[in-house]
């Protein structure tokens, strides 16, 4: 008995200690820049620059938001072995954000990179753009993605969505778009 008792109240440890939160279905605040409205649940998770949030698992759908990205950072971490990520620099235009997130896909090891639809679109208040993007995975996965961003005093805000196009991409389509519509800049 006393030994059940030990082992649950490890796993009772173990869980609090999950980098993972719930993300319920309401607005949420991204590090303090700009907010958003999830009509779903998500699970979330901080990464450089920002978090990501998932439903069936990162590999599965993947929905990134970026904040405040300034001169010289990246978008992914630093692979000692691969040299230096792509980095942002403020007085980039839309098209070449969207080169700063396939070359970003790219560096991550990703193949076959492919972006398209660059557009104009609303961040928020902001005047930002918005694109699209294909990739396959170091497995073979075709991907799909979709991005939105603005530039507001010298930093990217950025929101990317990805995954698998067979199944999660269009499952989720929908509740990422009224994401994309909701976005309102606090500062």
């Amino acid at each position: 008995m006393r030994t059940t008792i030990s082992c649950l109240l490890l796993l009772v440890l173990l869980a609090s200690c999950s980098p993972y939160r719930l993300v319920e279905p309401s607005q949420q605040t991204i590090a303090e820049r700009y907010r958003v409205t999830t009509p779903v649940a998500w699970t979330g998770i901080a990464i450089d620059h920002g978090e990501a949030w998932t439903i069936n698992g990162r590999a599965l759908d993947e929905l990134s938001f970026f904040a405040g990205i300034q001169d010289g950072m990246g978008l992914v971490s630093p692979d000692p072995n691969a040299g230096d990520p792509p980095a942002f620099k403020s007085k980039m235009r839309a098209n070449q954000i969207m080169e700063l997130v396939t070359g970003s896909l790219a560096y991550a090891g990703n193949q076959r990179v492919r972006s398209s639809k660059l557009r104009p679109a609303k961040f928020g208040r902001l005047p930002g753009f918005r694109f699209e993007f294909v990739f396959s995975s170091e497995d073979g996965l075709n991907y799909g993605g979709k991005a939105i961003g603005a530039v507001a005093n010298g930093e990217l805000h950025l929101i990317v969505f990805t995954a698998p196009i067979s199944h999660y991409f269009p499952t989720q389509n929908q509740n990422v778009e009224r994401i994309f519509n909701s976005i309102d800049v606090v500062s």
